[in-house]
């Protein structure tokens, strides 16, 4: 996943869990602020709204969505 500096990504519930490690760059939610080097498991059921962190690099994320998302918001 890649995402501009600034950029949102839609509000969303994961099916399954859900493991993500940033490898450019950052992003925050309402849980915390995860920056390159970070590895972080949403479990099932977590809702939340991704936001890239402003800054110079995009947000490079490898990110295993297991049983995939349900898109509860469109911008």
């Amino acid at each position: 996943v890649r995402m501009d500096p600034g950029c949102e990504y839609p509000r969303h519930r994961h099916v399954g869990d859900e493991e993500v490690f940033v490898l450019q760059g950052g992003f925050r939610d309402a849980t915390g602020e995860y920056r390159a080097g970070t590895f972080h498991r949403f479990p099932a059921g977590s809702i939340h709204a991704p936001v890239a962190i402003e800054g110079d690099v995009a947000c490079v994320l490898f990110a295993i969505a297991r049983g995939g998302i349900e898109i509860l918001d469109r911008k």
